[in-house]
């Protein structure tokens, strides 16, 4: 064994020239597209996995406990996600009294280890779930499946694979292994924090250090979630927070079924049909062209309803999948197909940032997540190559809209300006920093106190019969290095929630509920996205 002094970003060129490469287990004559060479970028980090991957590809190959308690902590989802973060059970004991951090110290130098626990303390231990019931965390035979190990080349979206041996290959970007591989990757999900509190993550090892989740969306643990859950349930009116709802099979339903926090949207669908006005001035105001008067809602809640990529499929999964920073990377050998490596990552992450501007000079930055399968949003086509029957390529990617509610606020205009901007990121980083940017909104100004209703009310339509205001409001903007921006889209008051009375619903025997979405409104996208956006009644 060795120490590894990482002090230097170096390159390594490894060539390959078409030959077979010999694995373990079931991987065995895999073959690599021929090439003449690929070349890895390892930094500090990537060399550090780099080391911890090939103590775990041994520790995997001479214990069959360590394999059975990789595979029963990943199952618990603790963050929603096959995920087993190294630092929160390194000291868990097995029946024989091993650890995961003993097994690894019979292949790694202690000095090496202790490194990589300081410098990146969010590693973690993926099992994904292949194409084809190939393998996955469910389907994981401990006794004959003994598993590579991958790391992510975050520069070309390759994946360097060990195994027992030590020996080295590529996966290229563009190809999804069908043996058995799990991943060593930092978390998305987890952060480190310096404070001590009940949303603290209860980690089984004797660390010193101290995570929590980036979101609770991602809080799977115990008593603490299941409350959420129930909170989340009664907010939406739906099974479960953030309940998503595939719309792959969807047909026109009978409106008499939408149920109960729907049902307002339809009838201010009504109740300016044809005629000019707001159909959020109905839901929230219950103002109507006979009623012009009306205090504010608190039932209703703005909530997203629905995501979908927009434009060409393998161009999105690049984007939202890639390490390197360039989207763009396609095969040269085989032009058209996405050069990336999206099952190295289980579910997408997803970072919602919305604006709200106030009538102070400062305005809100509202954030908060939401996490699909690549499933949800991409129906990906693959084939098996001629040289390569152990591995899958990507040939073509179509788009696929996901439904679901995601609560963001309650939009009183007394309080809050007229539009409001939302951005979104897909979640690859933790780093932070701040800076203020400012923009001029607008704001209603009809409103007033009524002693008979003895609340504050909005009086008249739309903008009423005074004049709107426009105010500069500053922003304190969160911009997250290493996360994928998709860019932002403005959202009125004024715009349509609905633009029909059409209801869909899931073709009939699909599945044992039933799932419904509106014809809501489409027009909020940019060049890589489409979000539905809705005000949902808050169901108790």
């Amino acid at each position: 064994m060795k120490t590894v002094k990482l002090t230097i970003v170096r390159l390594i060129l490894l060539v390959c020239v078409g030959a077979p490469i010999n694995f373990i287990s079931c991987a065995d004559d895999l073959v690599l597209e021929n090439q003449t060479s690929l070349v890895i970028r390892e930094d500090e980090d990537f060399l550090l996995k780099k080391e911890f991957s090939m103590a775990l590809a041994k520790a995997l190959a001479r214990h069959i406990e360590v394999r059975d308690f990789i595979k029963n902590e990943a199952l618990k989802k603790f963050d929603h996600d096959y995920d087993v973060l190294y630092l929160s059970v390194k000291n868990v004991e097995l029946k024989s009294g091993l650890t995961l951090e003993k097994a690894l110290l019979e292949y790694i130098e202690a000095e090496t280890l202790a490194q990589i626990e300081e410098k990146l303390p969010t590693l973690t231990v993926f099992v994904p779930e292949l194409p084809e019931n190939s393998f996955s965390a469910e389907s994981w035979n401990v006794t004959s499946e003994v598993p590579l190990v991958g790391v992510r080349d975050k520069c070309k979206n390759d994946v360097l694979m060990f195994d027992s041996n030590e020996n080295e290959t590529i996966l290229k970007g563009d190809m999804i292994p069908m043996f058995p591989v799990l991943v060593v990757k930092e978390s998305e999900r987890v952060v480190v924090t310096n404070k001590r509190s009940s949303s603290n993550i209860q980690t089984r090892s004797n660390t010193s250090t101290k995570f929590e989740f980036l979101d609770d969306i991602f809080n799977n643990m115990g008593t603490r979630a299941m409350h959420e859950l129930s909170v989340a349930k009664a907010e939406a009116g739906i099974d479960k927070p953030h309940e998503k709802m595939g719309t792959d099979q969807i047909e026109s339903v009978n409106t008499s079924v939408v149920p109960e926090n729907l049902k307002k949207l339809l009838d201010a669908y009504d109740a300016y049909n044809g005629i000019r006005g707001w159909q959020r001035d109905y839901i929230y105001y219950n103002l109507s062209p006979t009623n012009t008067v009306g205090p504010f809602d608190d039932n209703f809640k703005e909530h997203i309803v629905g995501f979908e990529m927009v434009g060409d499929g393998n161009m999105n999964v690049a984007k939202i999948s890639d390490q390197s920073g360039d989207p763009s990377i396609l095969s040269t050998t085989q032009p058209g197909r996405s050069r990336v490596t999206y099952w190295t990552d289980g579910e997408f992450e997803f970072k919602v940032k919305v604006y709200l501007g106030n009538k102070s000079a400062f305005g809100n930055e509202l954030t908060t997540h939401f996490r699909l399968k690549p499933s949800e949003l991409f129906d990906v086509r693959f084939s098996t190559g001629q040289t390569d029957p152990k591995a899958l390529y990507i040939t073509h990617v179509n788009n696929k809209k996901a439904s679901f509610f995601l609560p963001l606020f309650q939009w009183d205009l007394d309080n809050y300006s007229a539009n409001i901007k939302i951005a979104i990121e897909e979640v690859d980083a933790s780093e932070t920093i701040k800076q203020t940017s400012s923009t001029t909104t607008e704001y209603a100004t009809n409103f007033g106190y009524s002693a008979e209703i003895g609340k504050t009310v909005k009086m008249g339509l739309e903008f009423g019969s005074t004049t709107k205001e426009s105010r500069t409001t500053s922003y304190e903007v969160s911009t997250t290095y290493g996360n994928d921006e998709l860019g932002e889209v403005i959202i009125n008051f004024g715009d349509k929630v609905i633009t029909s009375r059409e209801v869909f619903g899931q073709t009939p025997g699909r599945r044992t509920r039933d799932v419904l979405t509106l014809d809501y409104n489409q027009g909020y996208s940019n060049g890589w996205y489409r979000l539905y956006i809705a005000p949902v009644k808050i169901i108790n």
